[in-house]
């Protein structure tokens, strides 16, 4: 009985231990409460007004900054308050930031598999073939080459020693691995050119294998 217990218990904790977290890239976003900030609804020609005195109250000369009130008399008259317009876009452009760089604790030290591009960074020979060893593993295929890259925690920094034959940039592979924060800033050489980019993961990878099989 005794022996029993403990081959049950032993194959529940090496079960808990091997167990893998099916992650997809939302959530390596952080959890915000109020995630939401509405902007009002602005004409082309009260947009303008808003730019134009945004850039007069923070860069204008003391005689252009005489046109300000004005300016924000005849918004008044439409109904807008320029207080509350340059309030409400300072917390929308806050609540960007965060959704952008923030991390997600909950999955910080959990090995975990996901679907994703790789953008090669570093390559070894290995058996007359070459290999990539350092990658970034991202969300959609092309990313930070010829396609703007995306948001810190939407980049994953990615070991491989093994190394892993990238056949096309255009196809996508699952990953195994532990993931933890990271939020460096490196310069990385691209296909188009060297770059300074902000990584918000890291990752060991475990395993890398094409998403279609051969």
């Amino acid at each position: 009985m005794n022996k029993f217990i403990f081959f049950i218990s032993l194959f529940v904790s090496l079960s808990v231990k091997s167990a893998v977290l099916k992650l997809d890239w939302e959530d390596l976003k952080p959890v915000i409460k109020n995630a939401e900030v509405v902007l009002p609804v602005l004409t082309i020609a009260q947009l303008n007004t808003i730019k134009q005195l945004y850039q007069l109250e923070r860069y204008g000369s003391i005689d252009d900054k005489k046109n300000v009130q004005k300016l924000k008399d005849d918004l008044a008259k439409q109904g807008i308050n320029v207080a509350e317009v340059f309030k409400t876009r300072d917390a929308y452009m806050k609540l960007a930031q965060q959704k952008a760089e923030n991390l997600n604790p909950k999955v910080m030290g959990k090995k975990i598999r996901m679907s994703g591009f790789l953008v090669p960074l570093e390559f070894q020979n290995v058996y007359d073939t070459v290999q990539v060893t350092e990658f970034l593993f991202v969300p959609f295929a092309g990313a930070g080459v010829h396609q703007p890259p995306p948001a810190s925690n939407q980049i994953v920094r990615l070991s491989y020693s093994k190394g892993f034959t990238v056949e096309n940039i255009q196809y996508p592979v699952w990953i195994e691995g532990t993931i933890q924060a990271y939020q460096q800033t490196e310069e990385v050489s691209l296909a188009d050119g060297k770059v300074n980019l902000t990584m918000g993961y890291k990752m060991d990878g475990a395993m890398i294998d094409r998403y279609y099989p051969k």
